[in-house]
């Protein structure tokens, strides 16, 4: 093998490594899905074998790993919007179970800021109307000192005795 075909292998190889840790499977599991063993992976990851193009056209088959960029790095990575391993399907399940619990707590979250904000509103109102009050109850008390007329500002006593 020339120089020139083992760059090119080692370059296809750490391509392969990108793509694989991208997929989060191991090198057994990876030969393993293509009938392969993990020496036949690890050995085109490390460059000593060459990538064919009928291995490229099955990652990309099975994972949508694109095989024009895995051969000769143009391009992107992955030809789906999406790339995962297959038998992911009991993961898949949880992961909406899961979304759907995390919307149903997003429209819940929303219902009580909205909850909140309506509050807050009324709150501020009240806090309003109070302090009209107590300026109502300070003038008055003003007043009765100035006047010494202190019995009109006694809840206790009787209403005819109040001025």
């Amino acid at each position: 093998m020339n120089k020139k075909n083992l760059l090119l292998n080692i370059e296809r190889g750490k391509r392969l490594r990108e793509a694989r840790a991208c997929l989060n499977i191991s090198q057994g599991a990876l030969g393993k899905k293509l009938d392969m063993t993990y020496a036949d992976i690890k050995n085109r990851e490390s460059g000593k074998v060459k990538i064919q193009q009928n291995f490229a056209a099955a990652l990309e088959k099975e994972w949508g790993i694109s095989s024009g960029w895995l051969l000769t790095g143009q391009g992107t990575m992955k030809t789906a919007s999406i790339v995962k391993p297959t038998g992911m399907e009991p993961y898949d399940m949880l992961l909406k179970a899961l979304m759907d619990r995390i919307d149903a707590q997003g429209k819940s979250l929303k219902e009580m800021q909205e909850t909140i904000s309506d509050l807050n509103l009324k709150l501020t109102d009240i806090t309003a109307a109070l302090g009209q009050e107590i300026g109502e109850i300070k003038n008055k008390m003003i007043d009765a000192a100035r006047t010494g007329n202190i019995h009109h500002l006694d809840p206790d006593r009787p209403r005819h005795y109040r001025n």
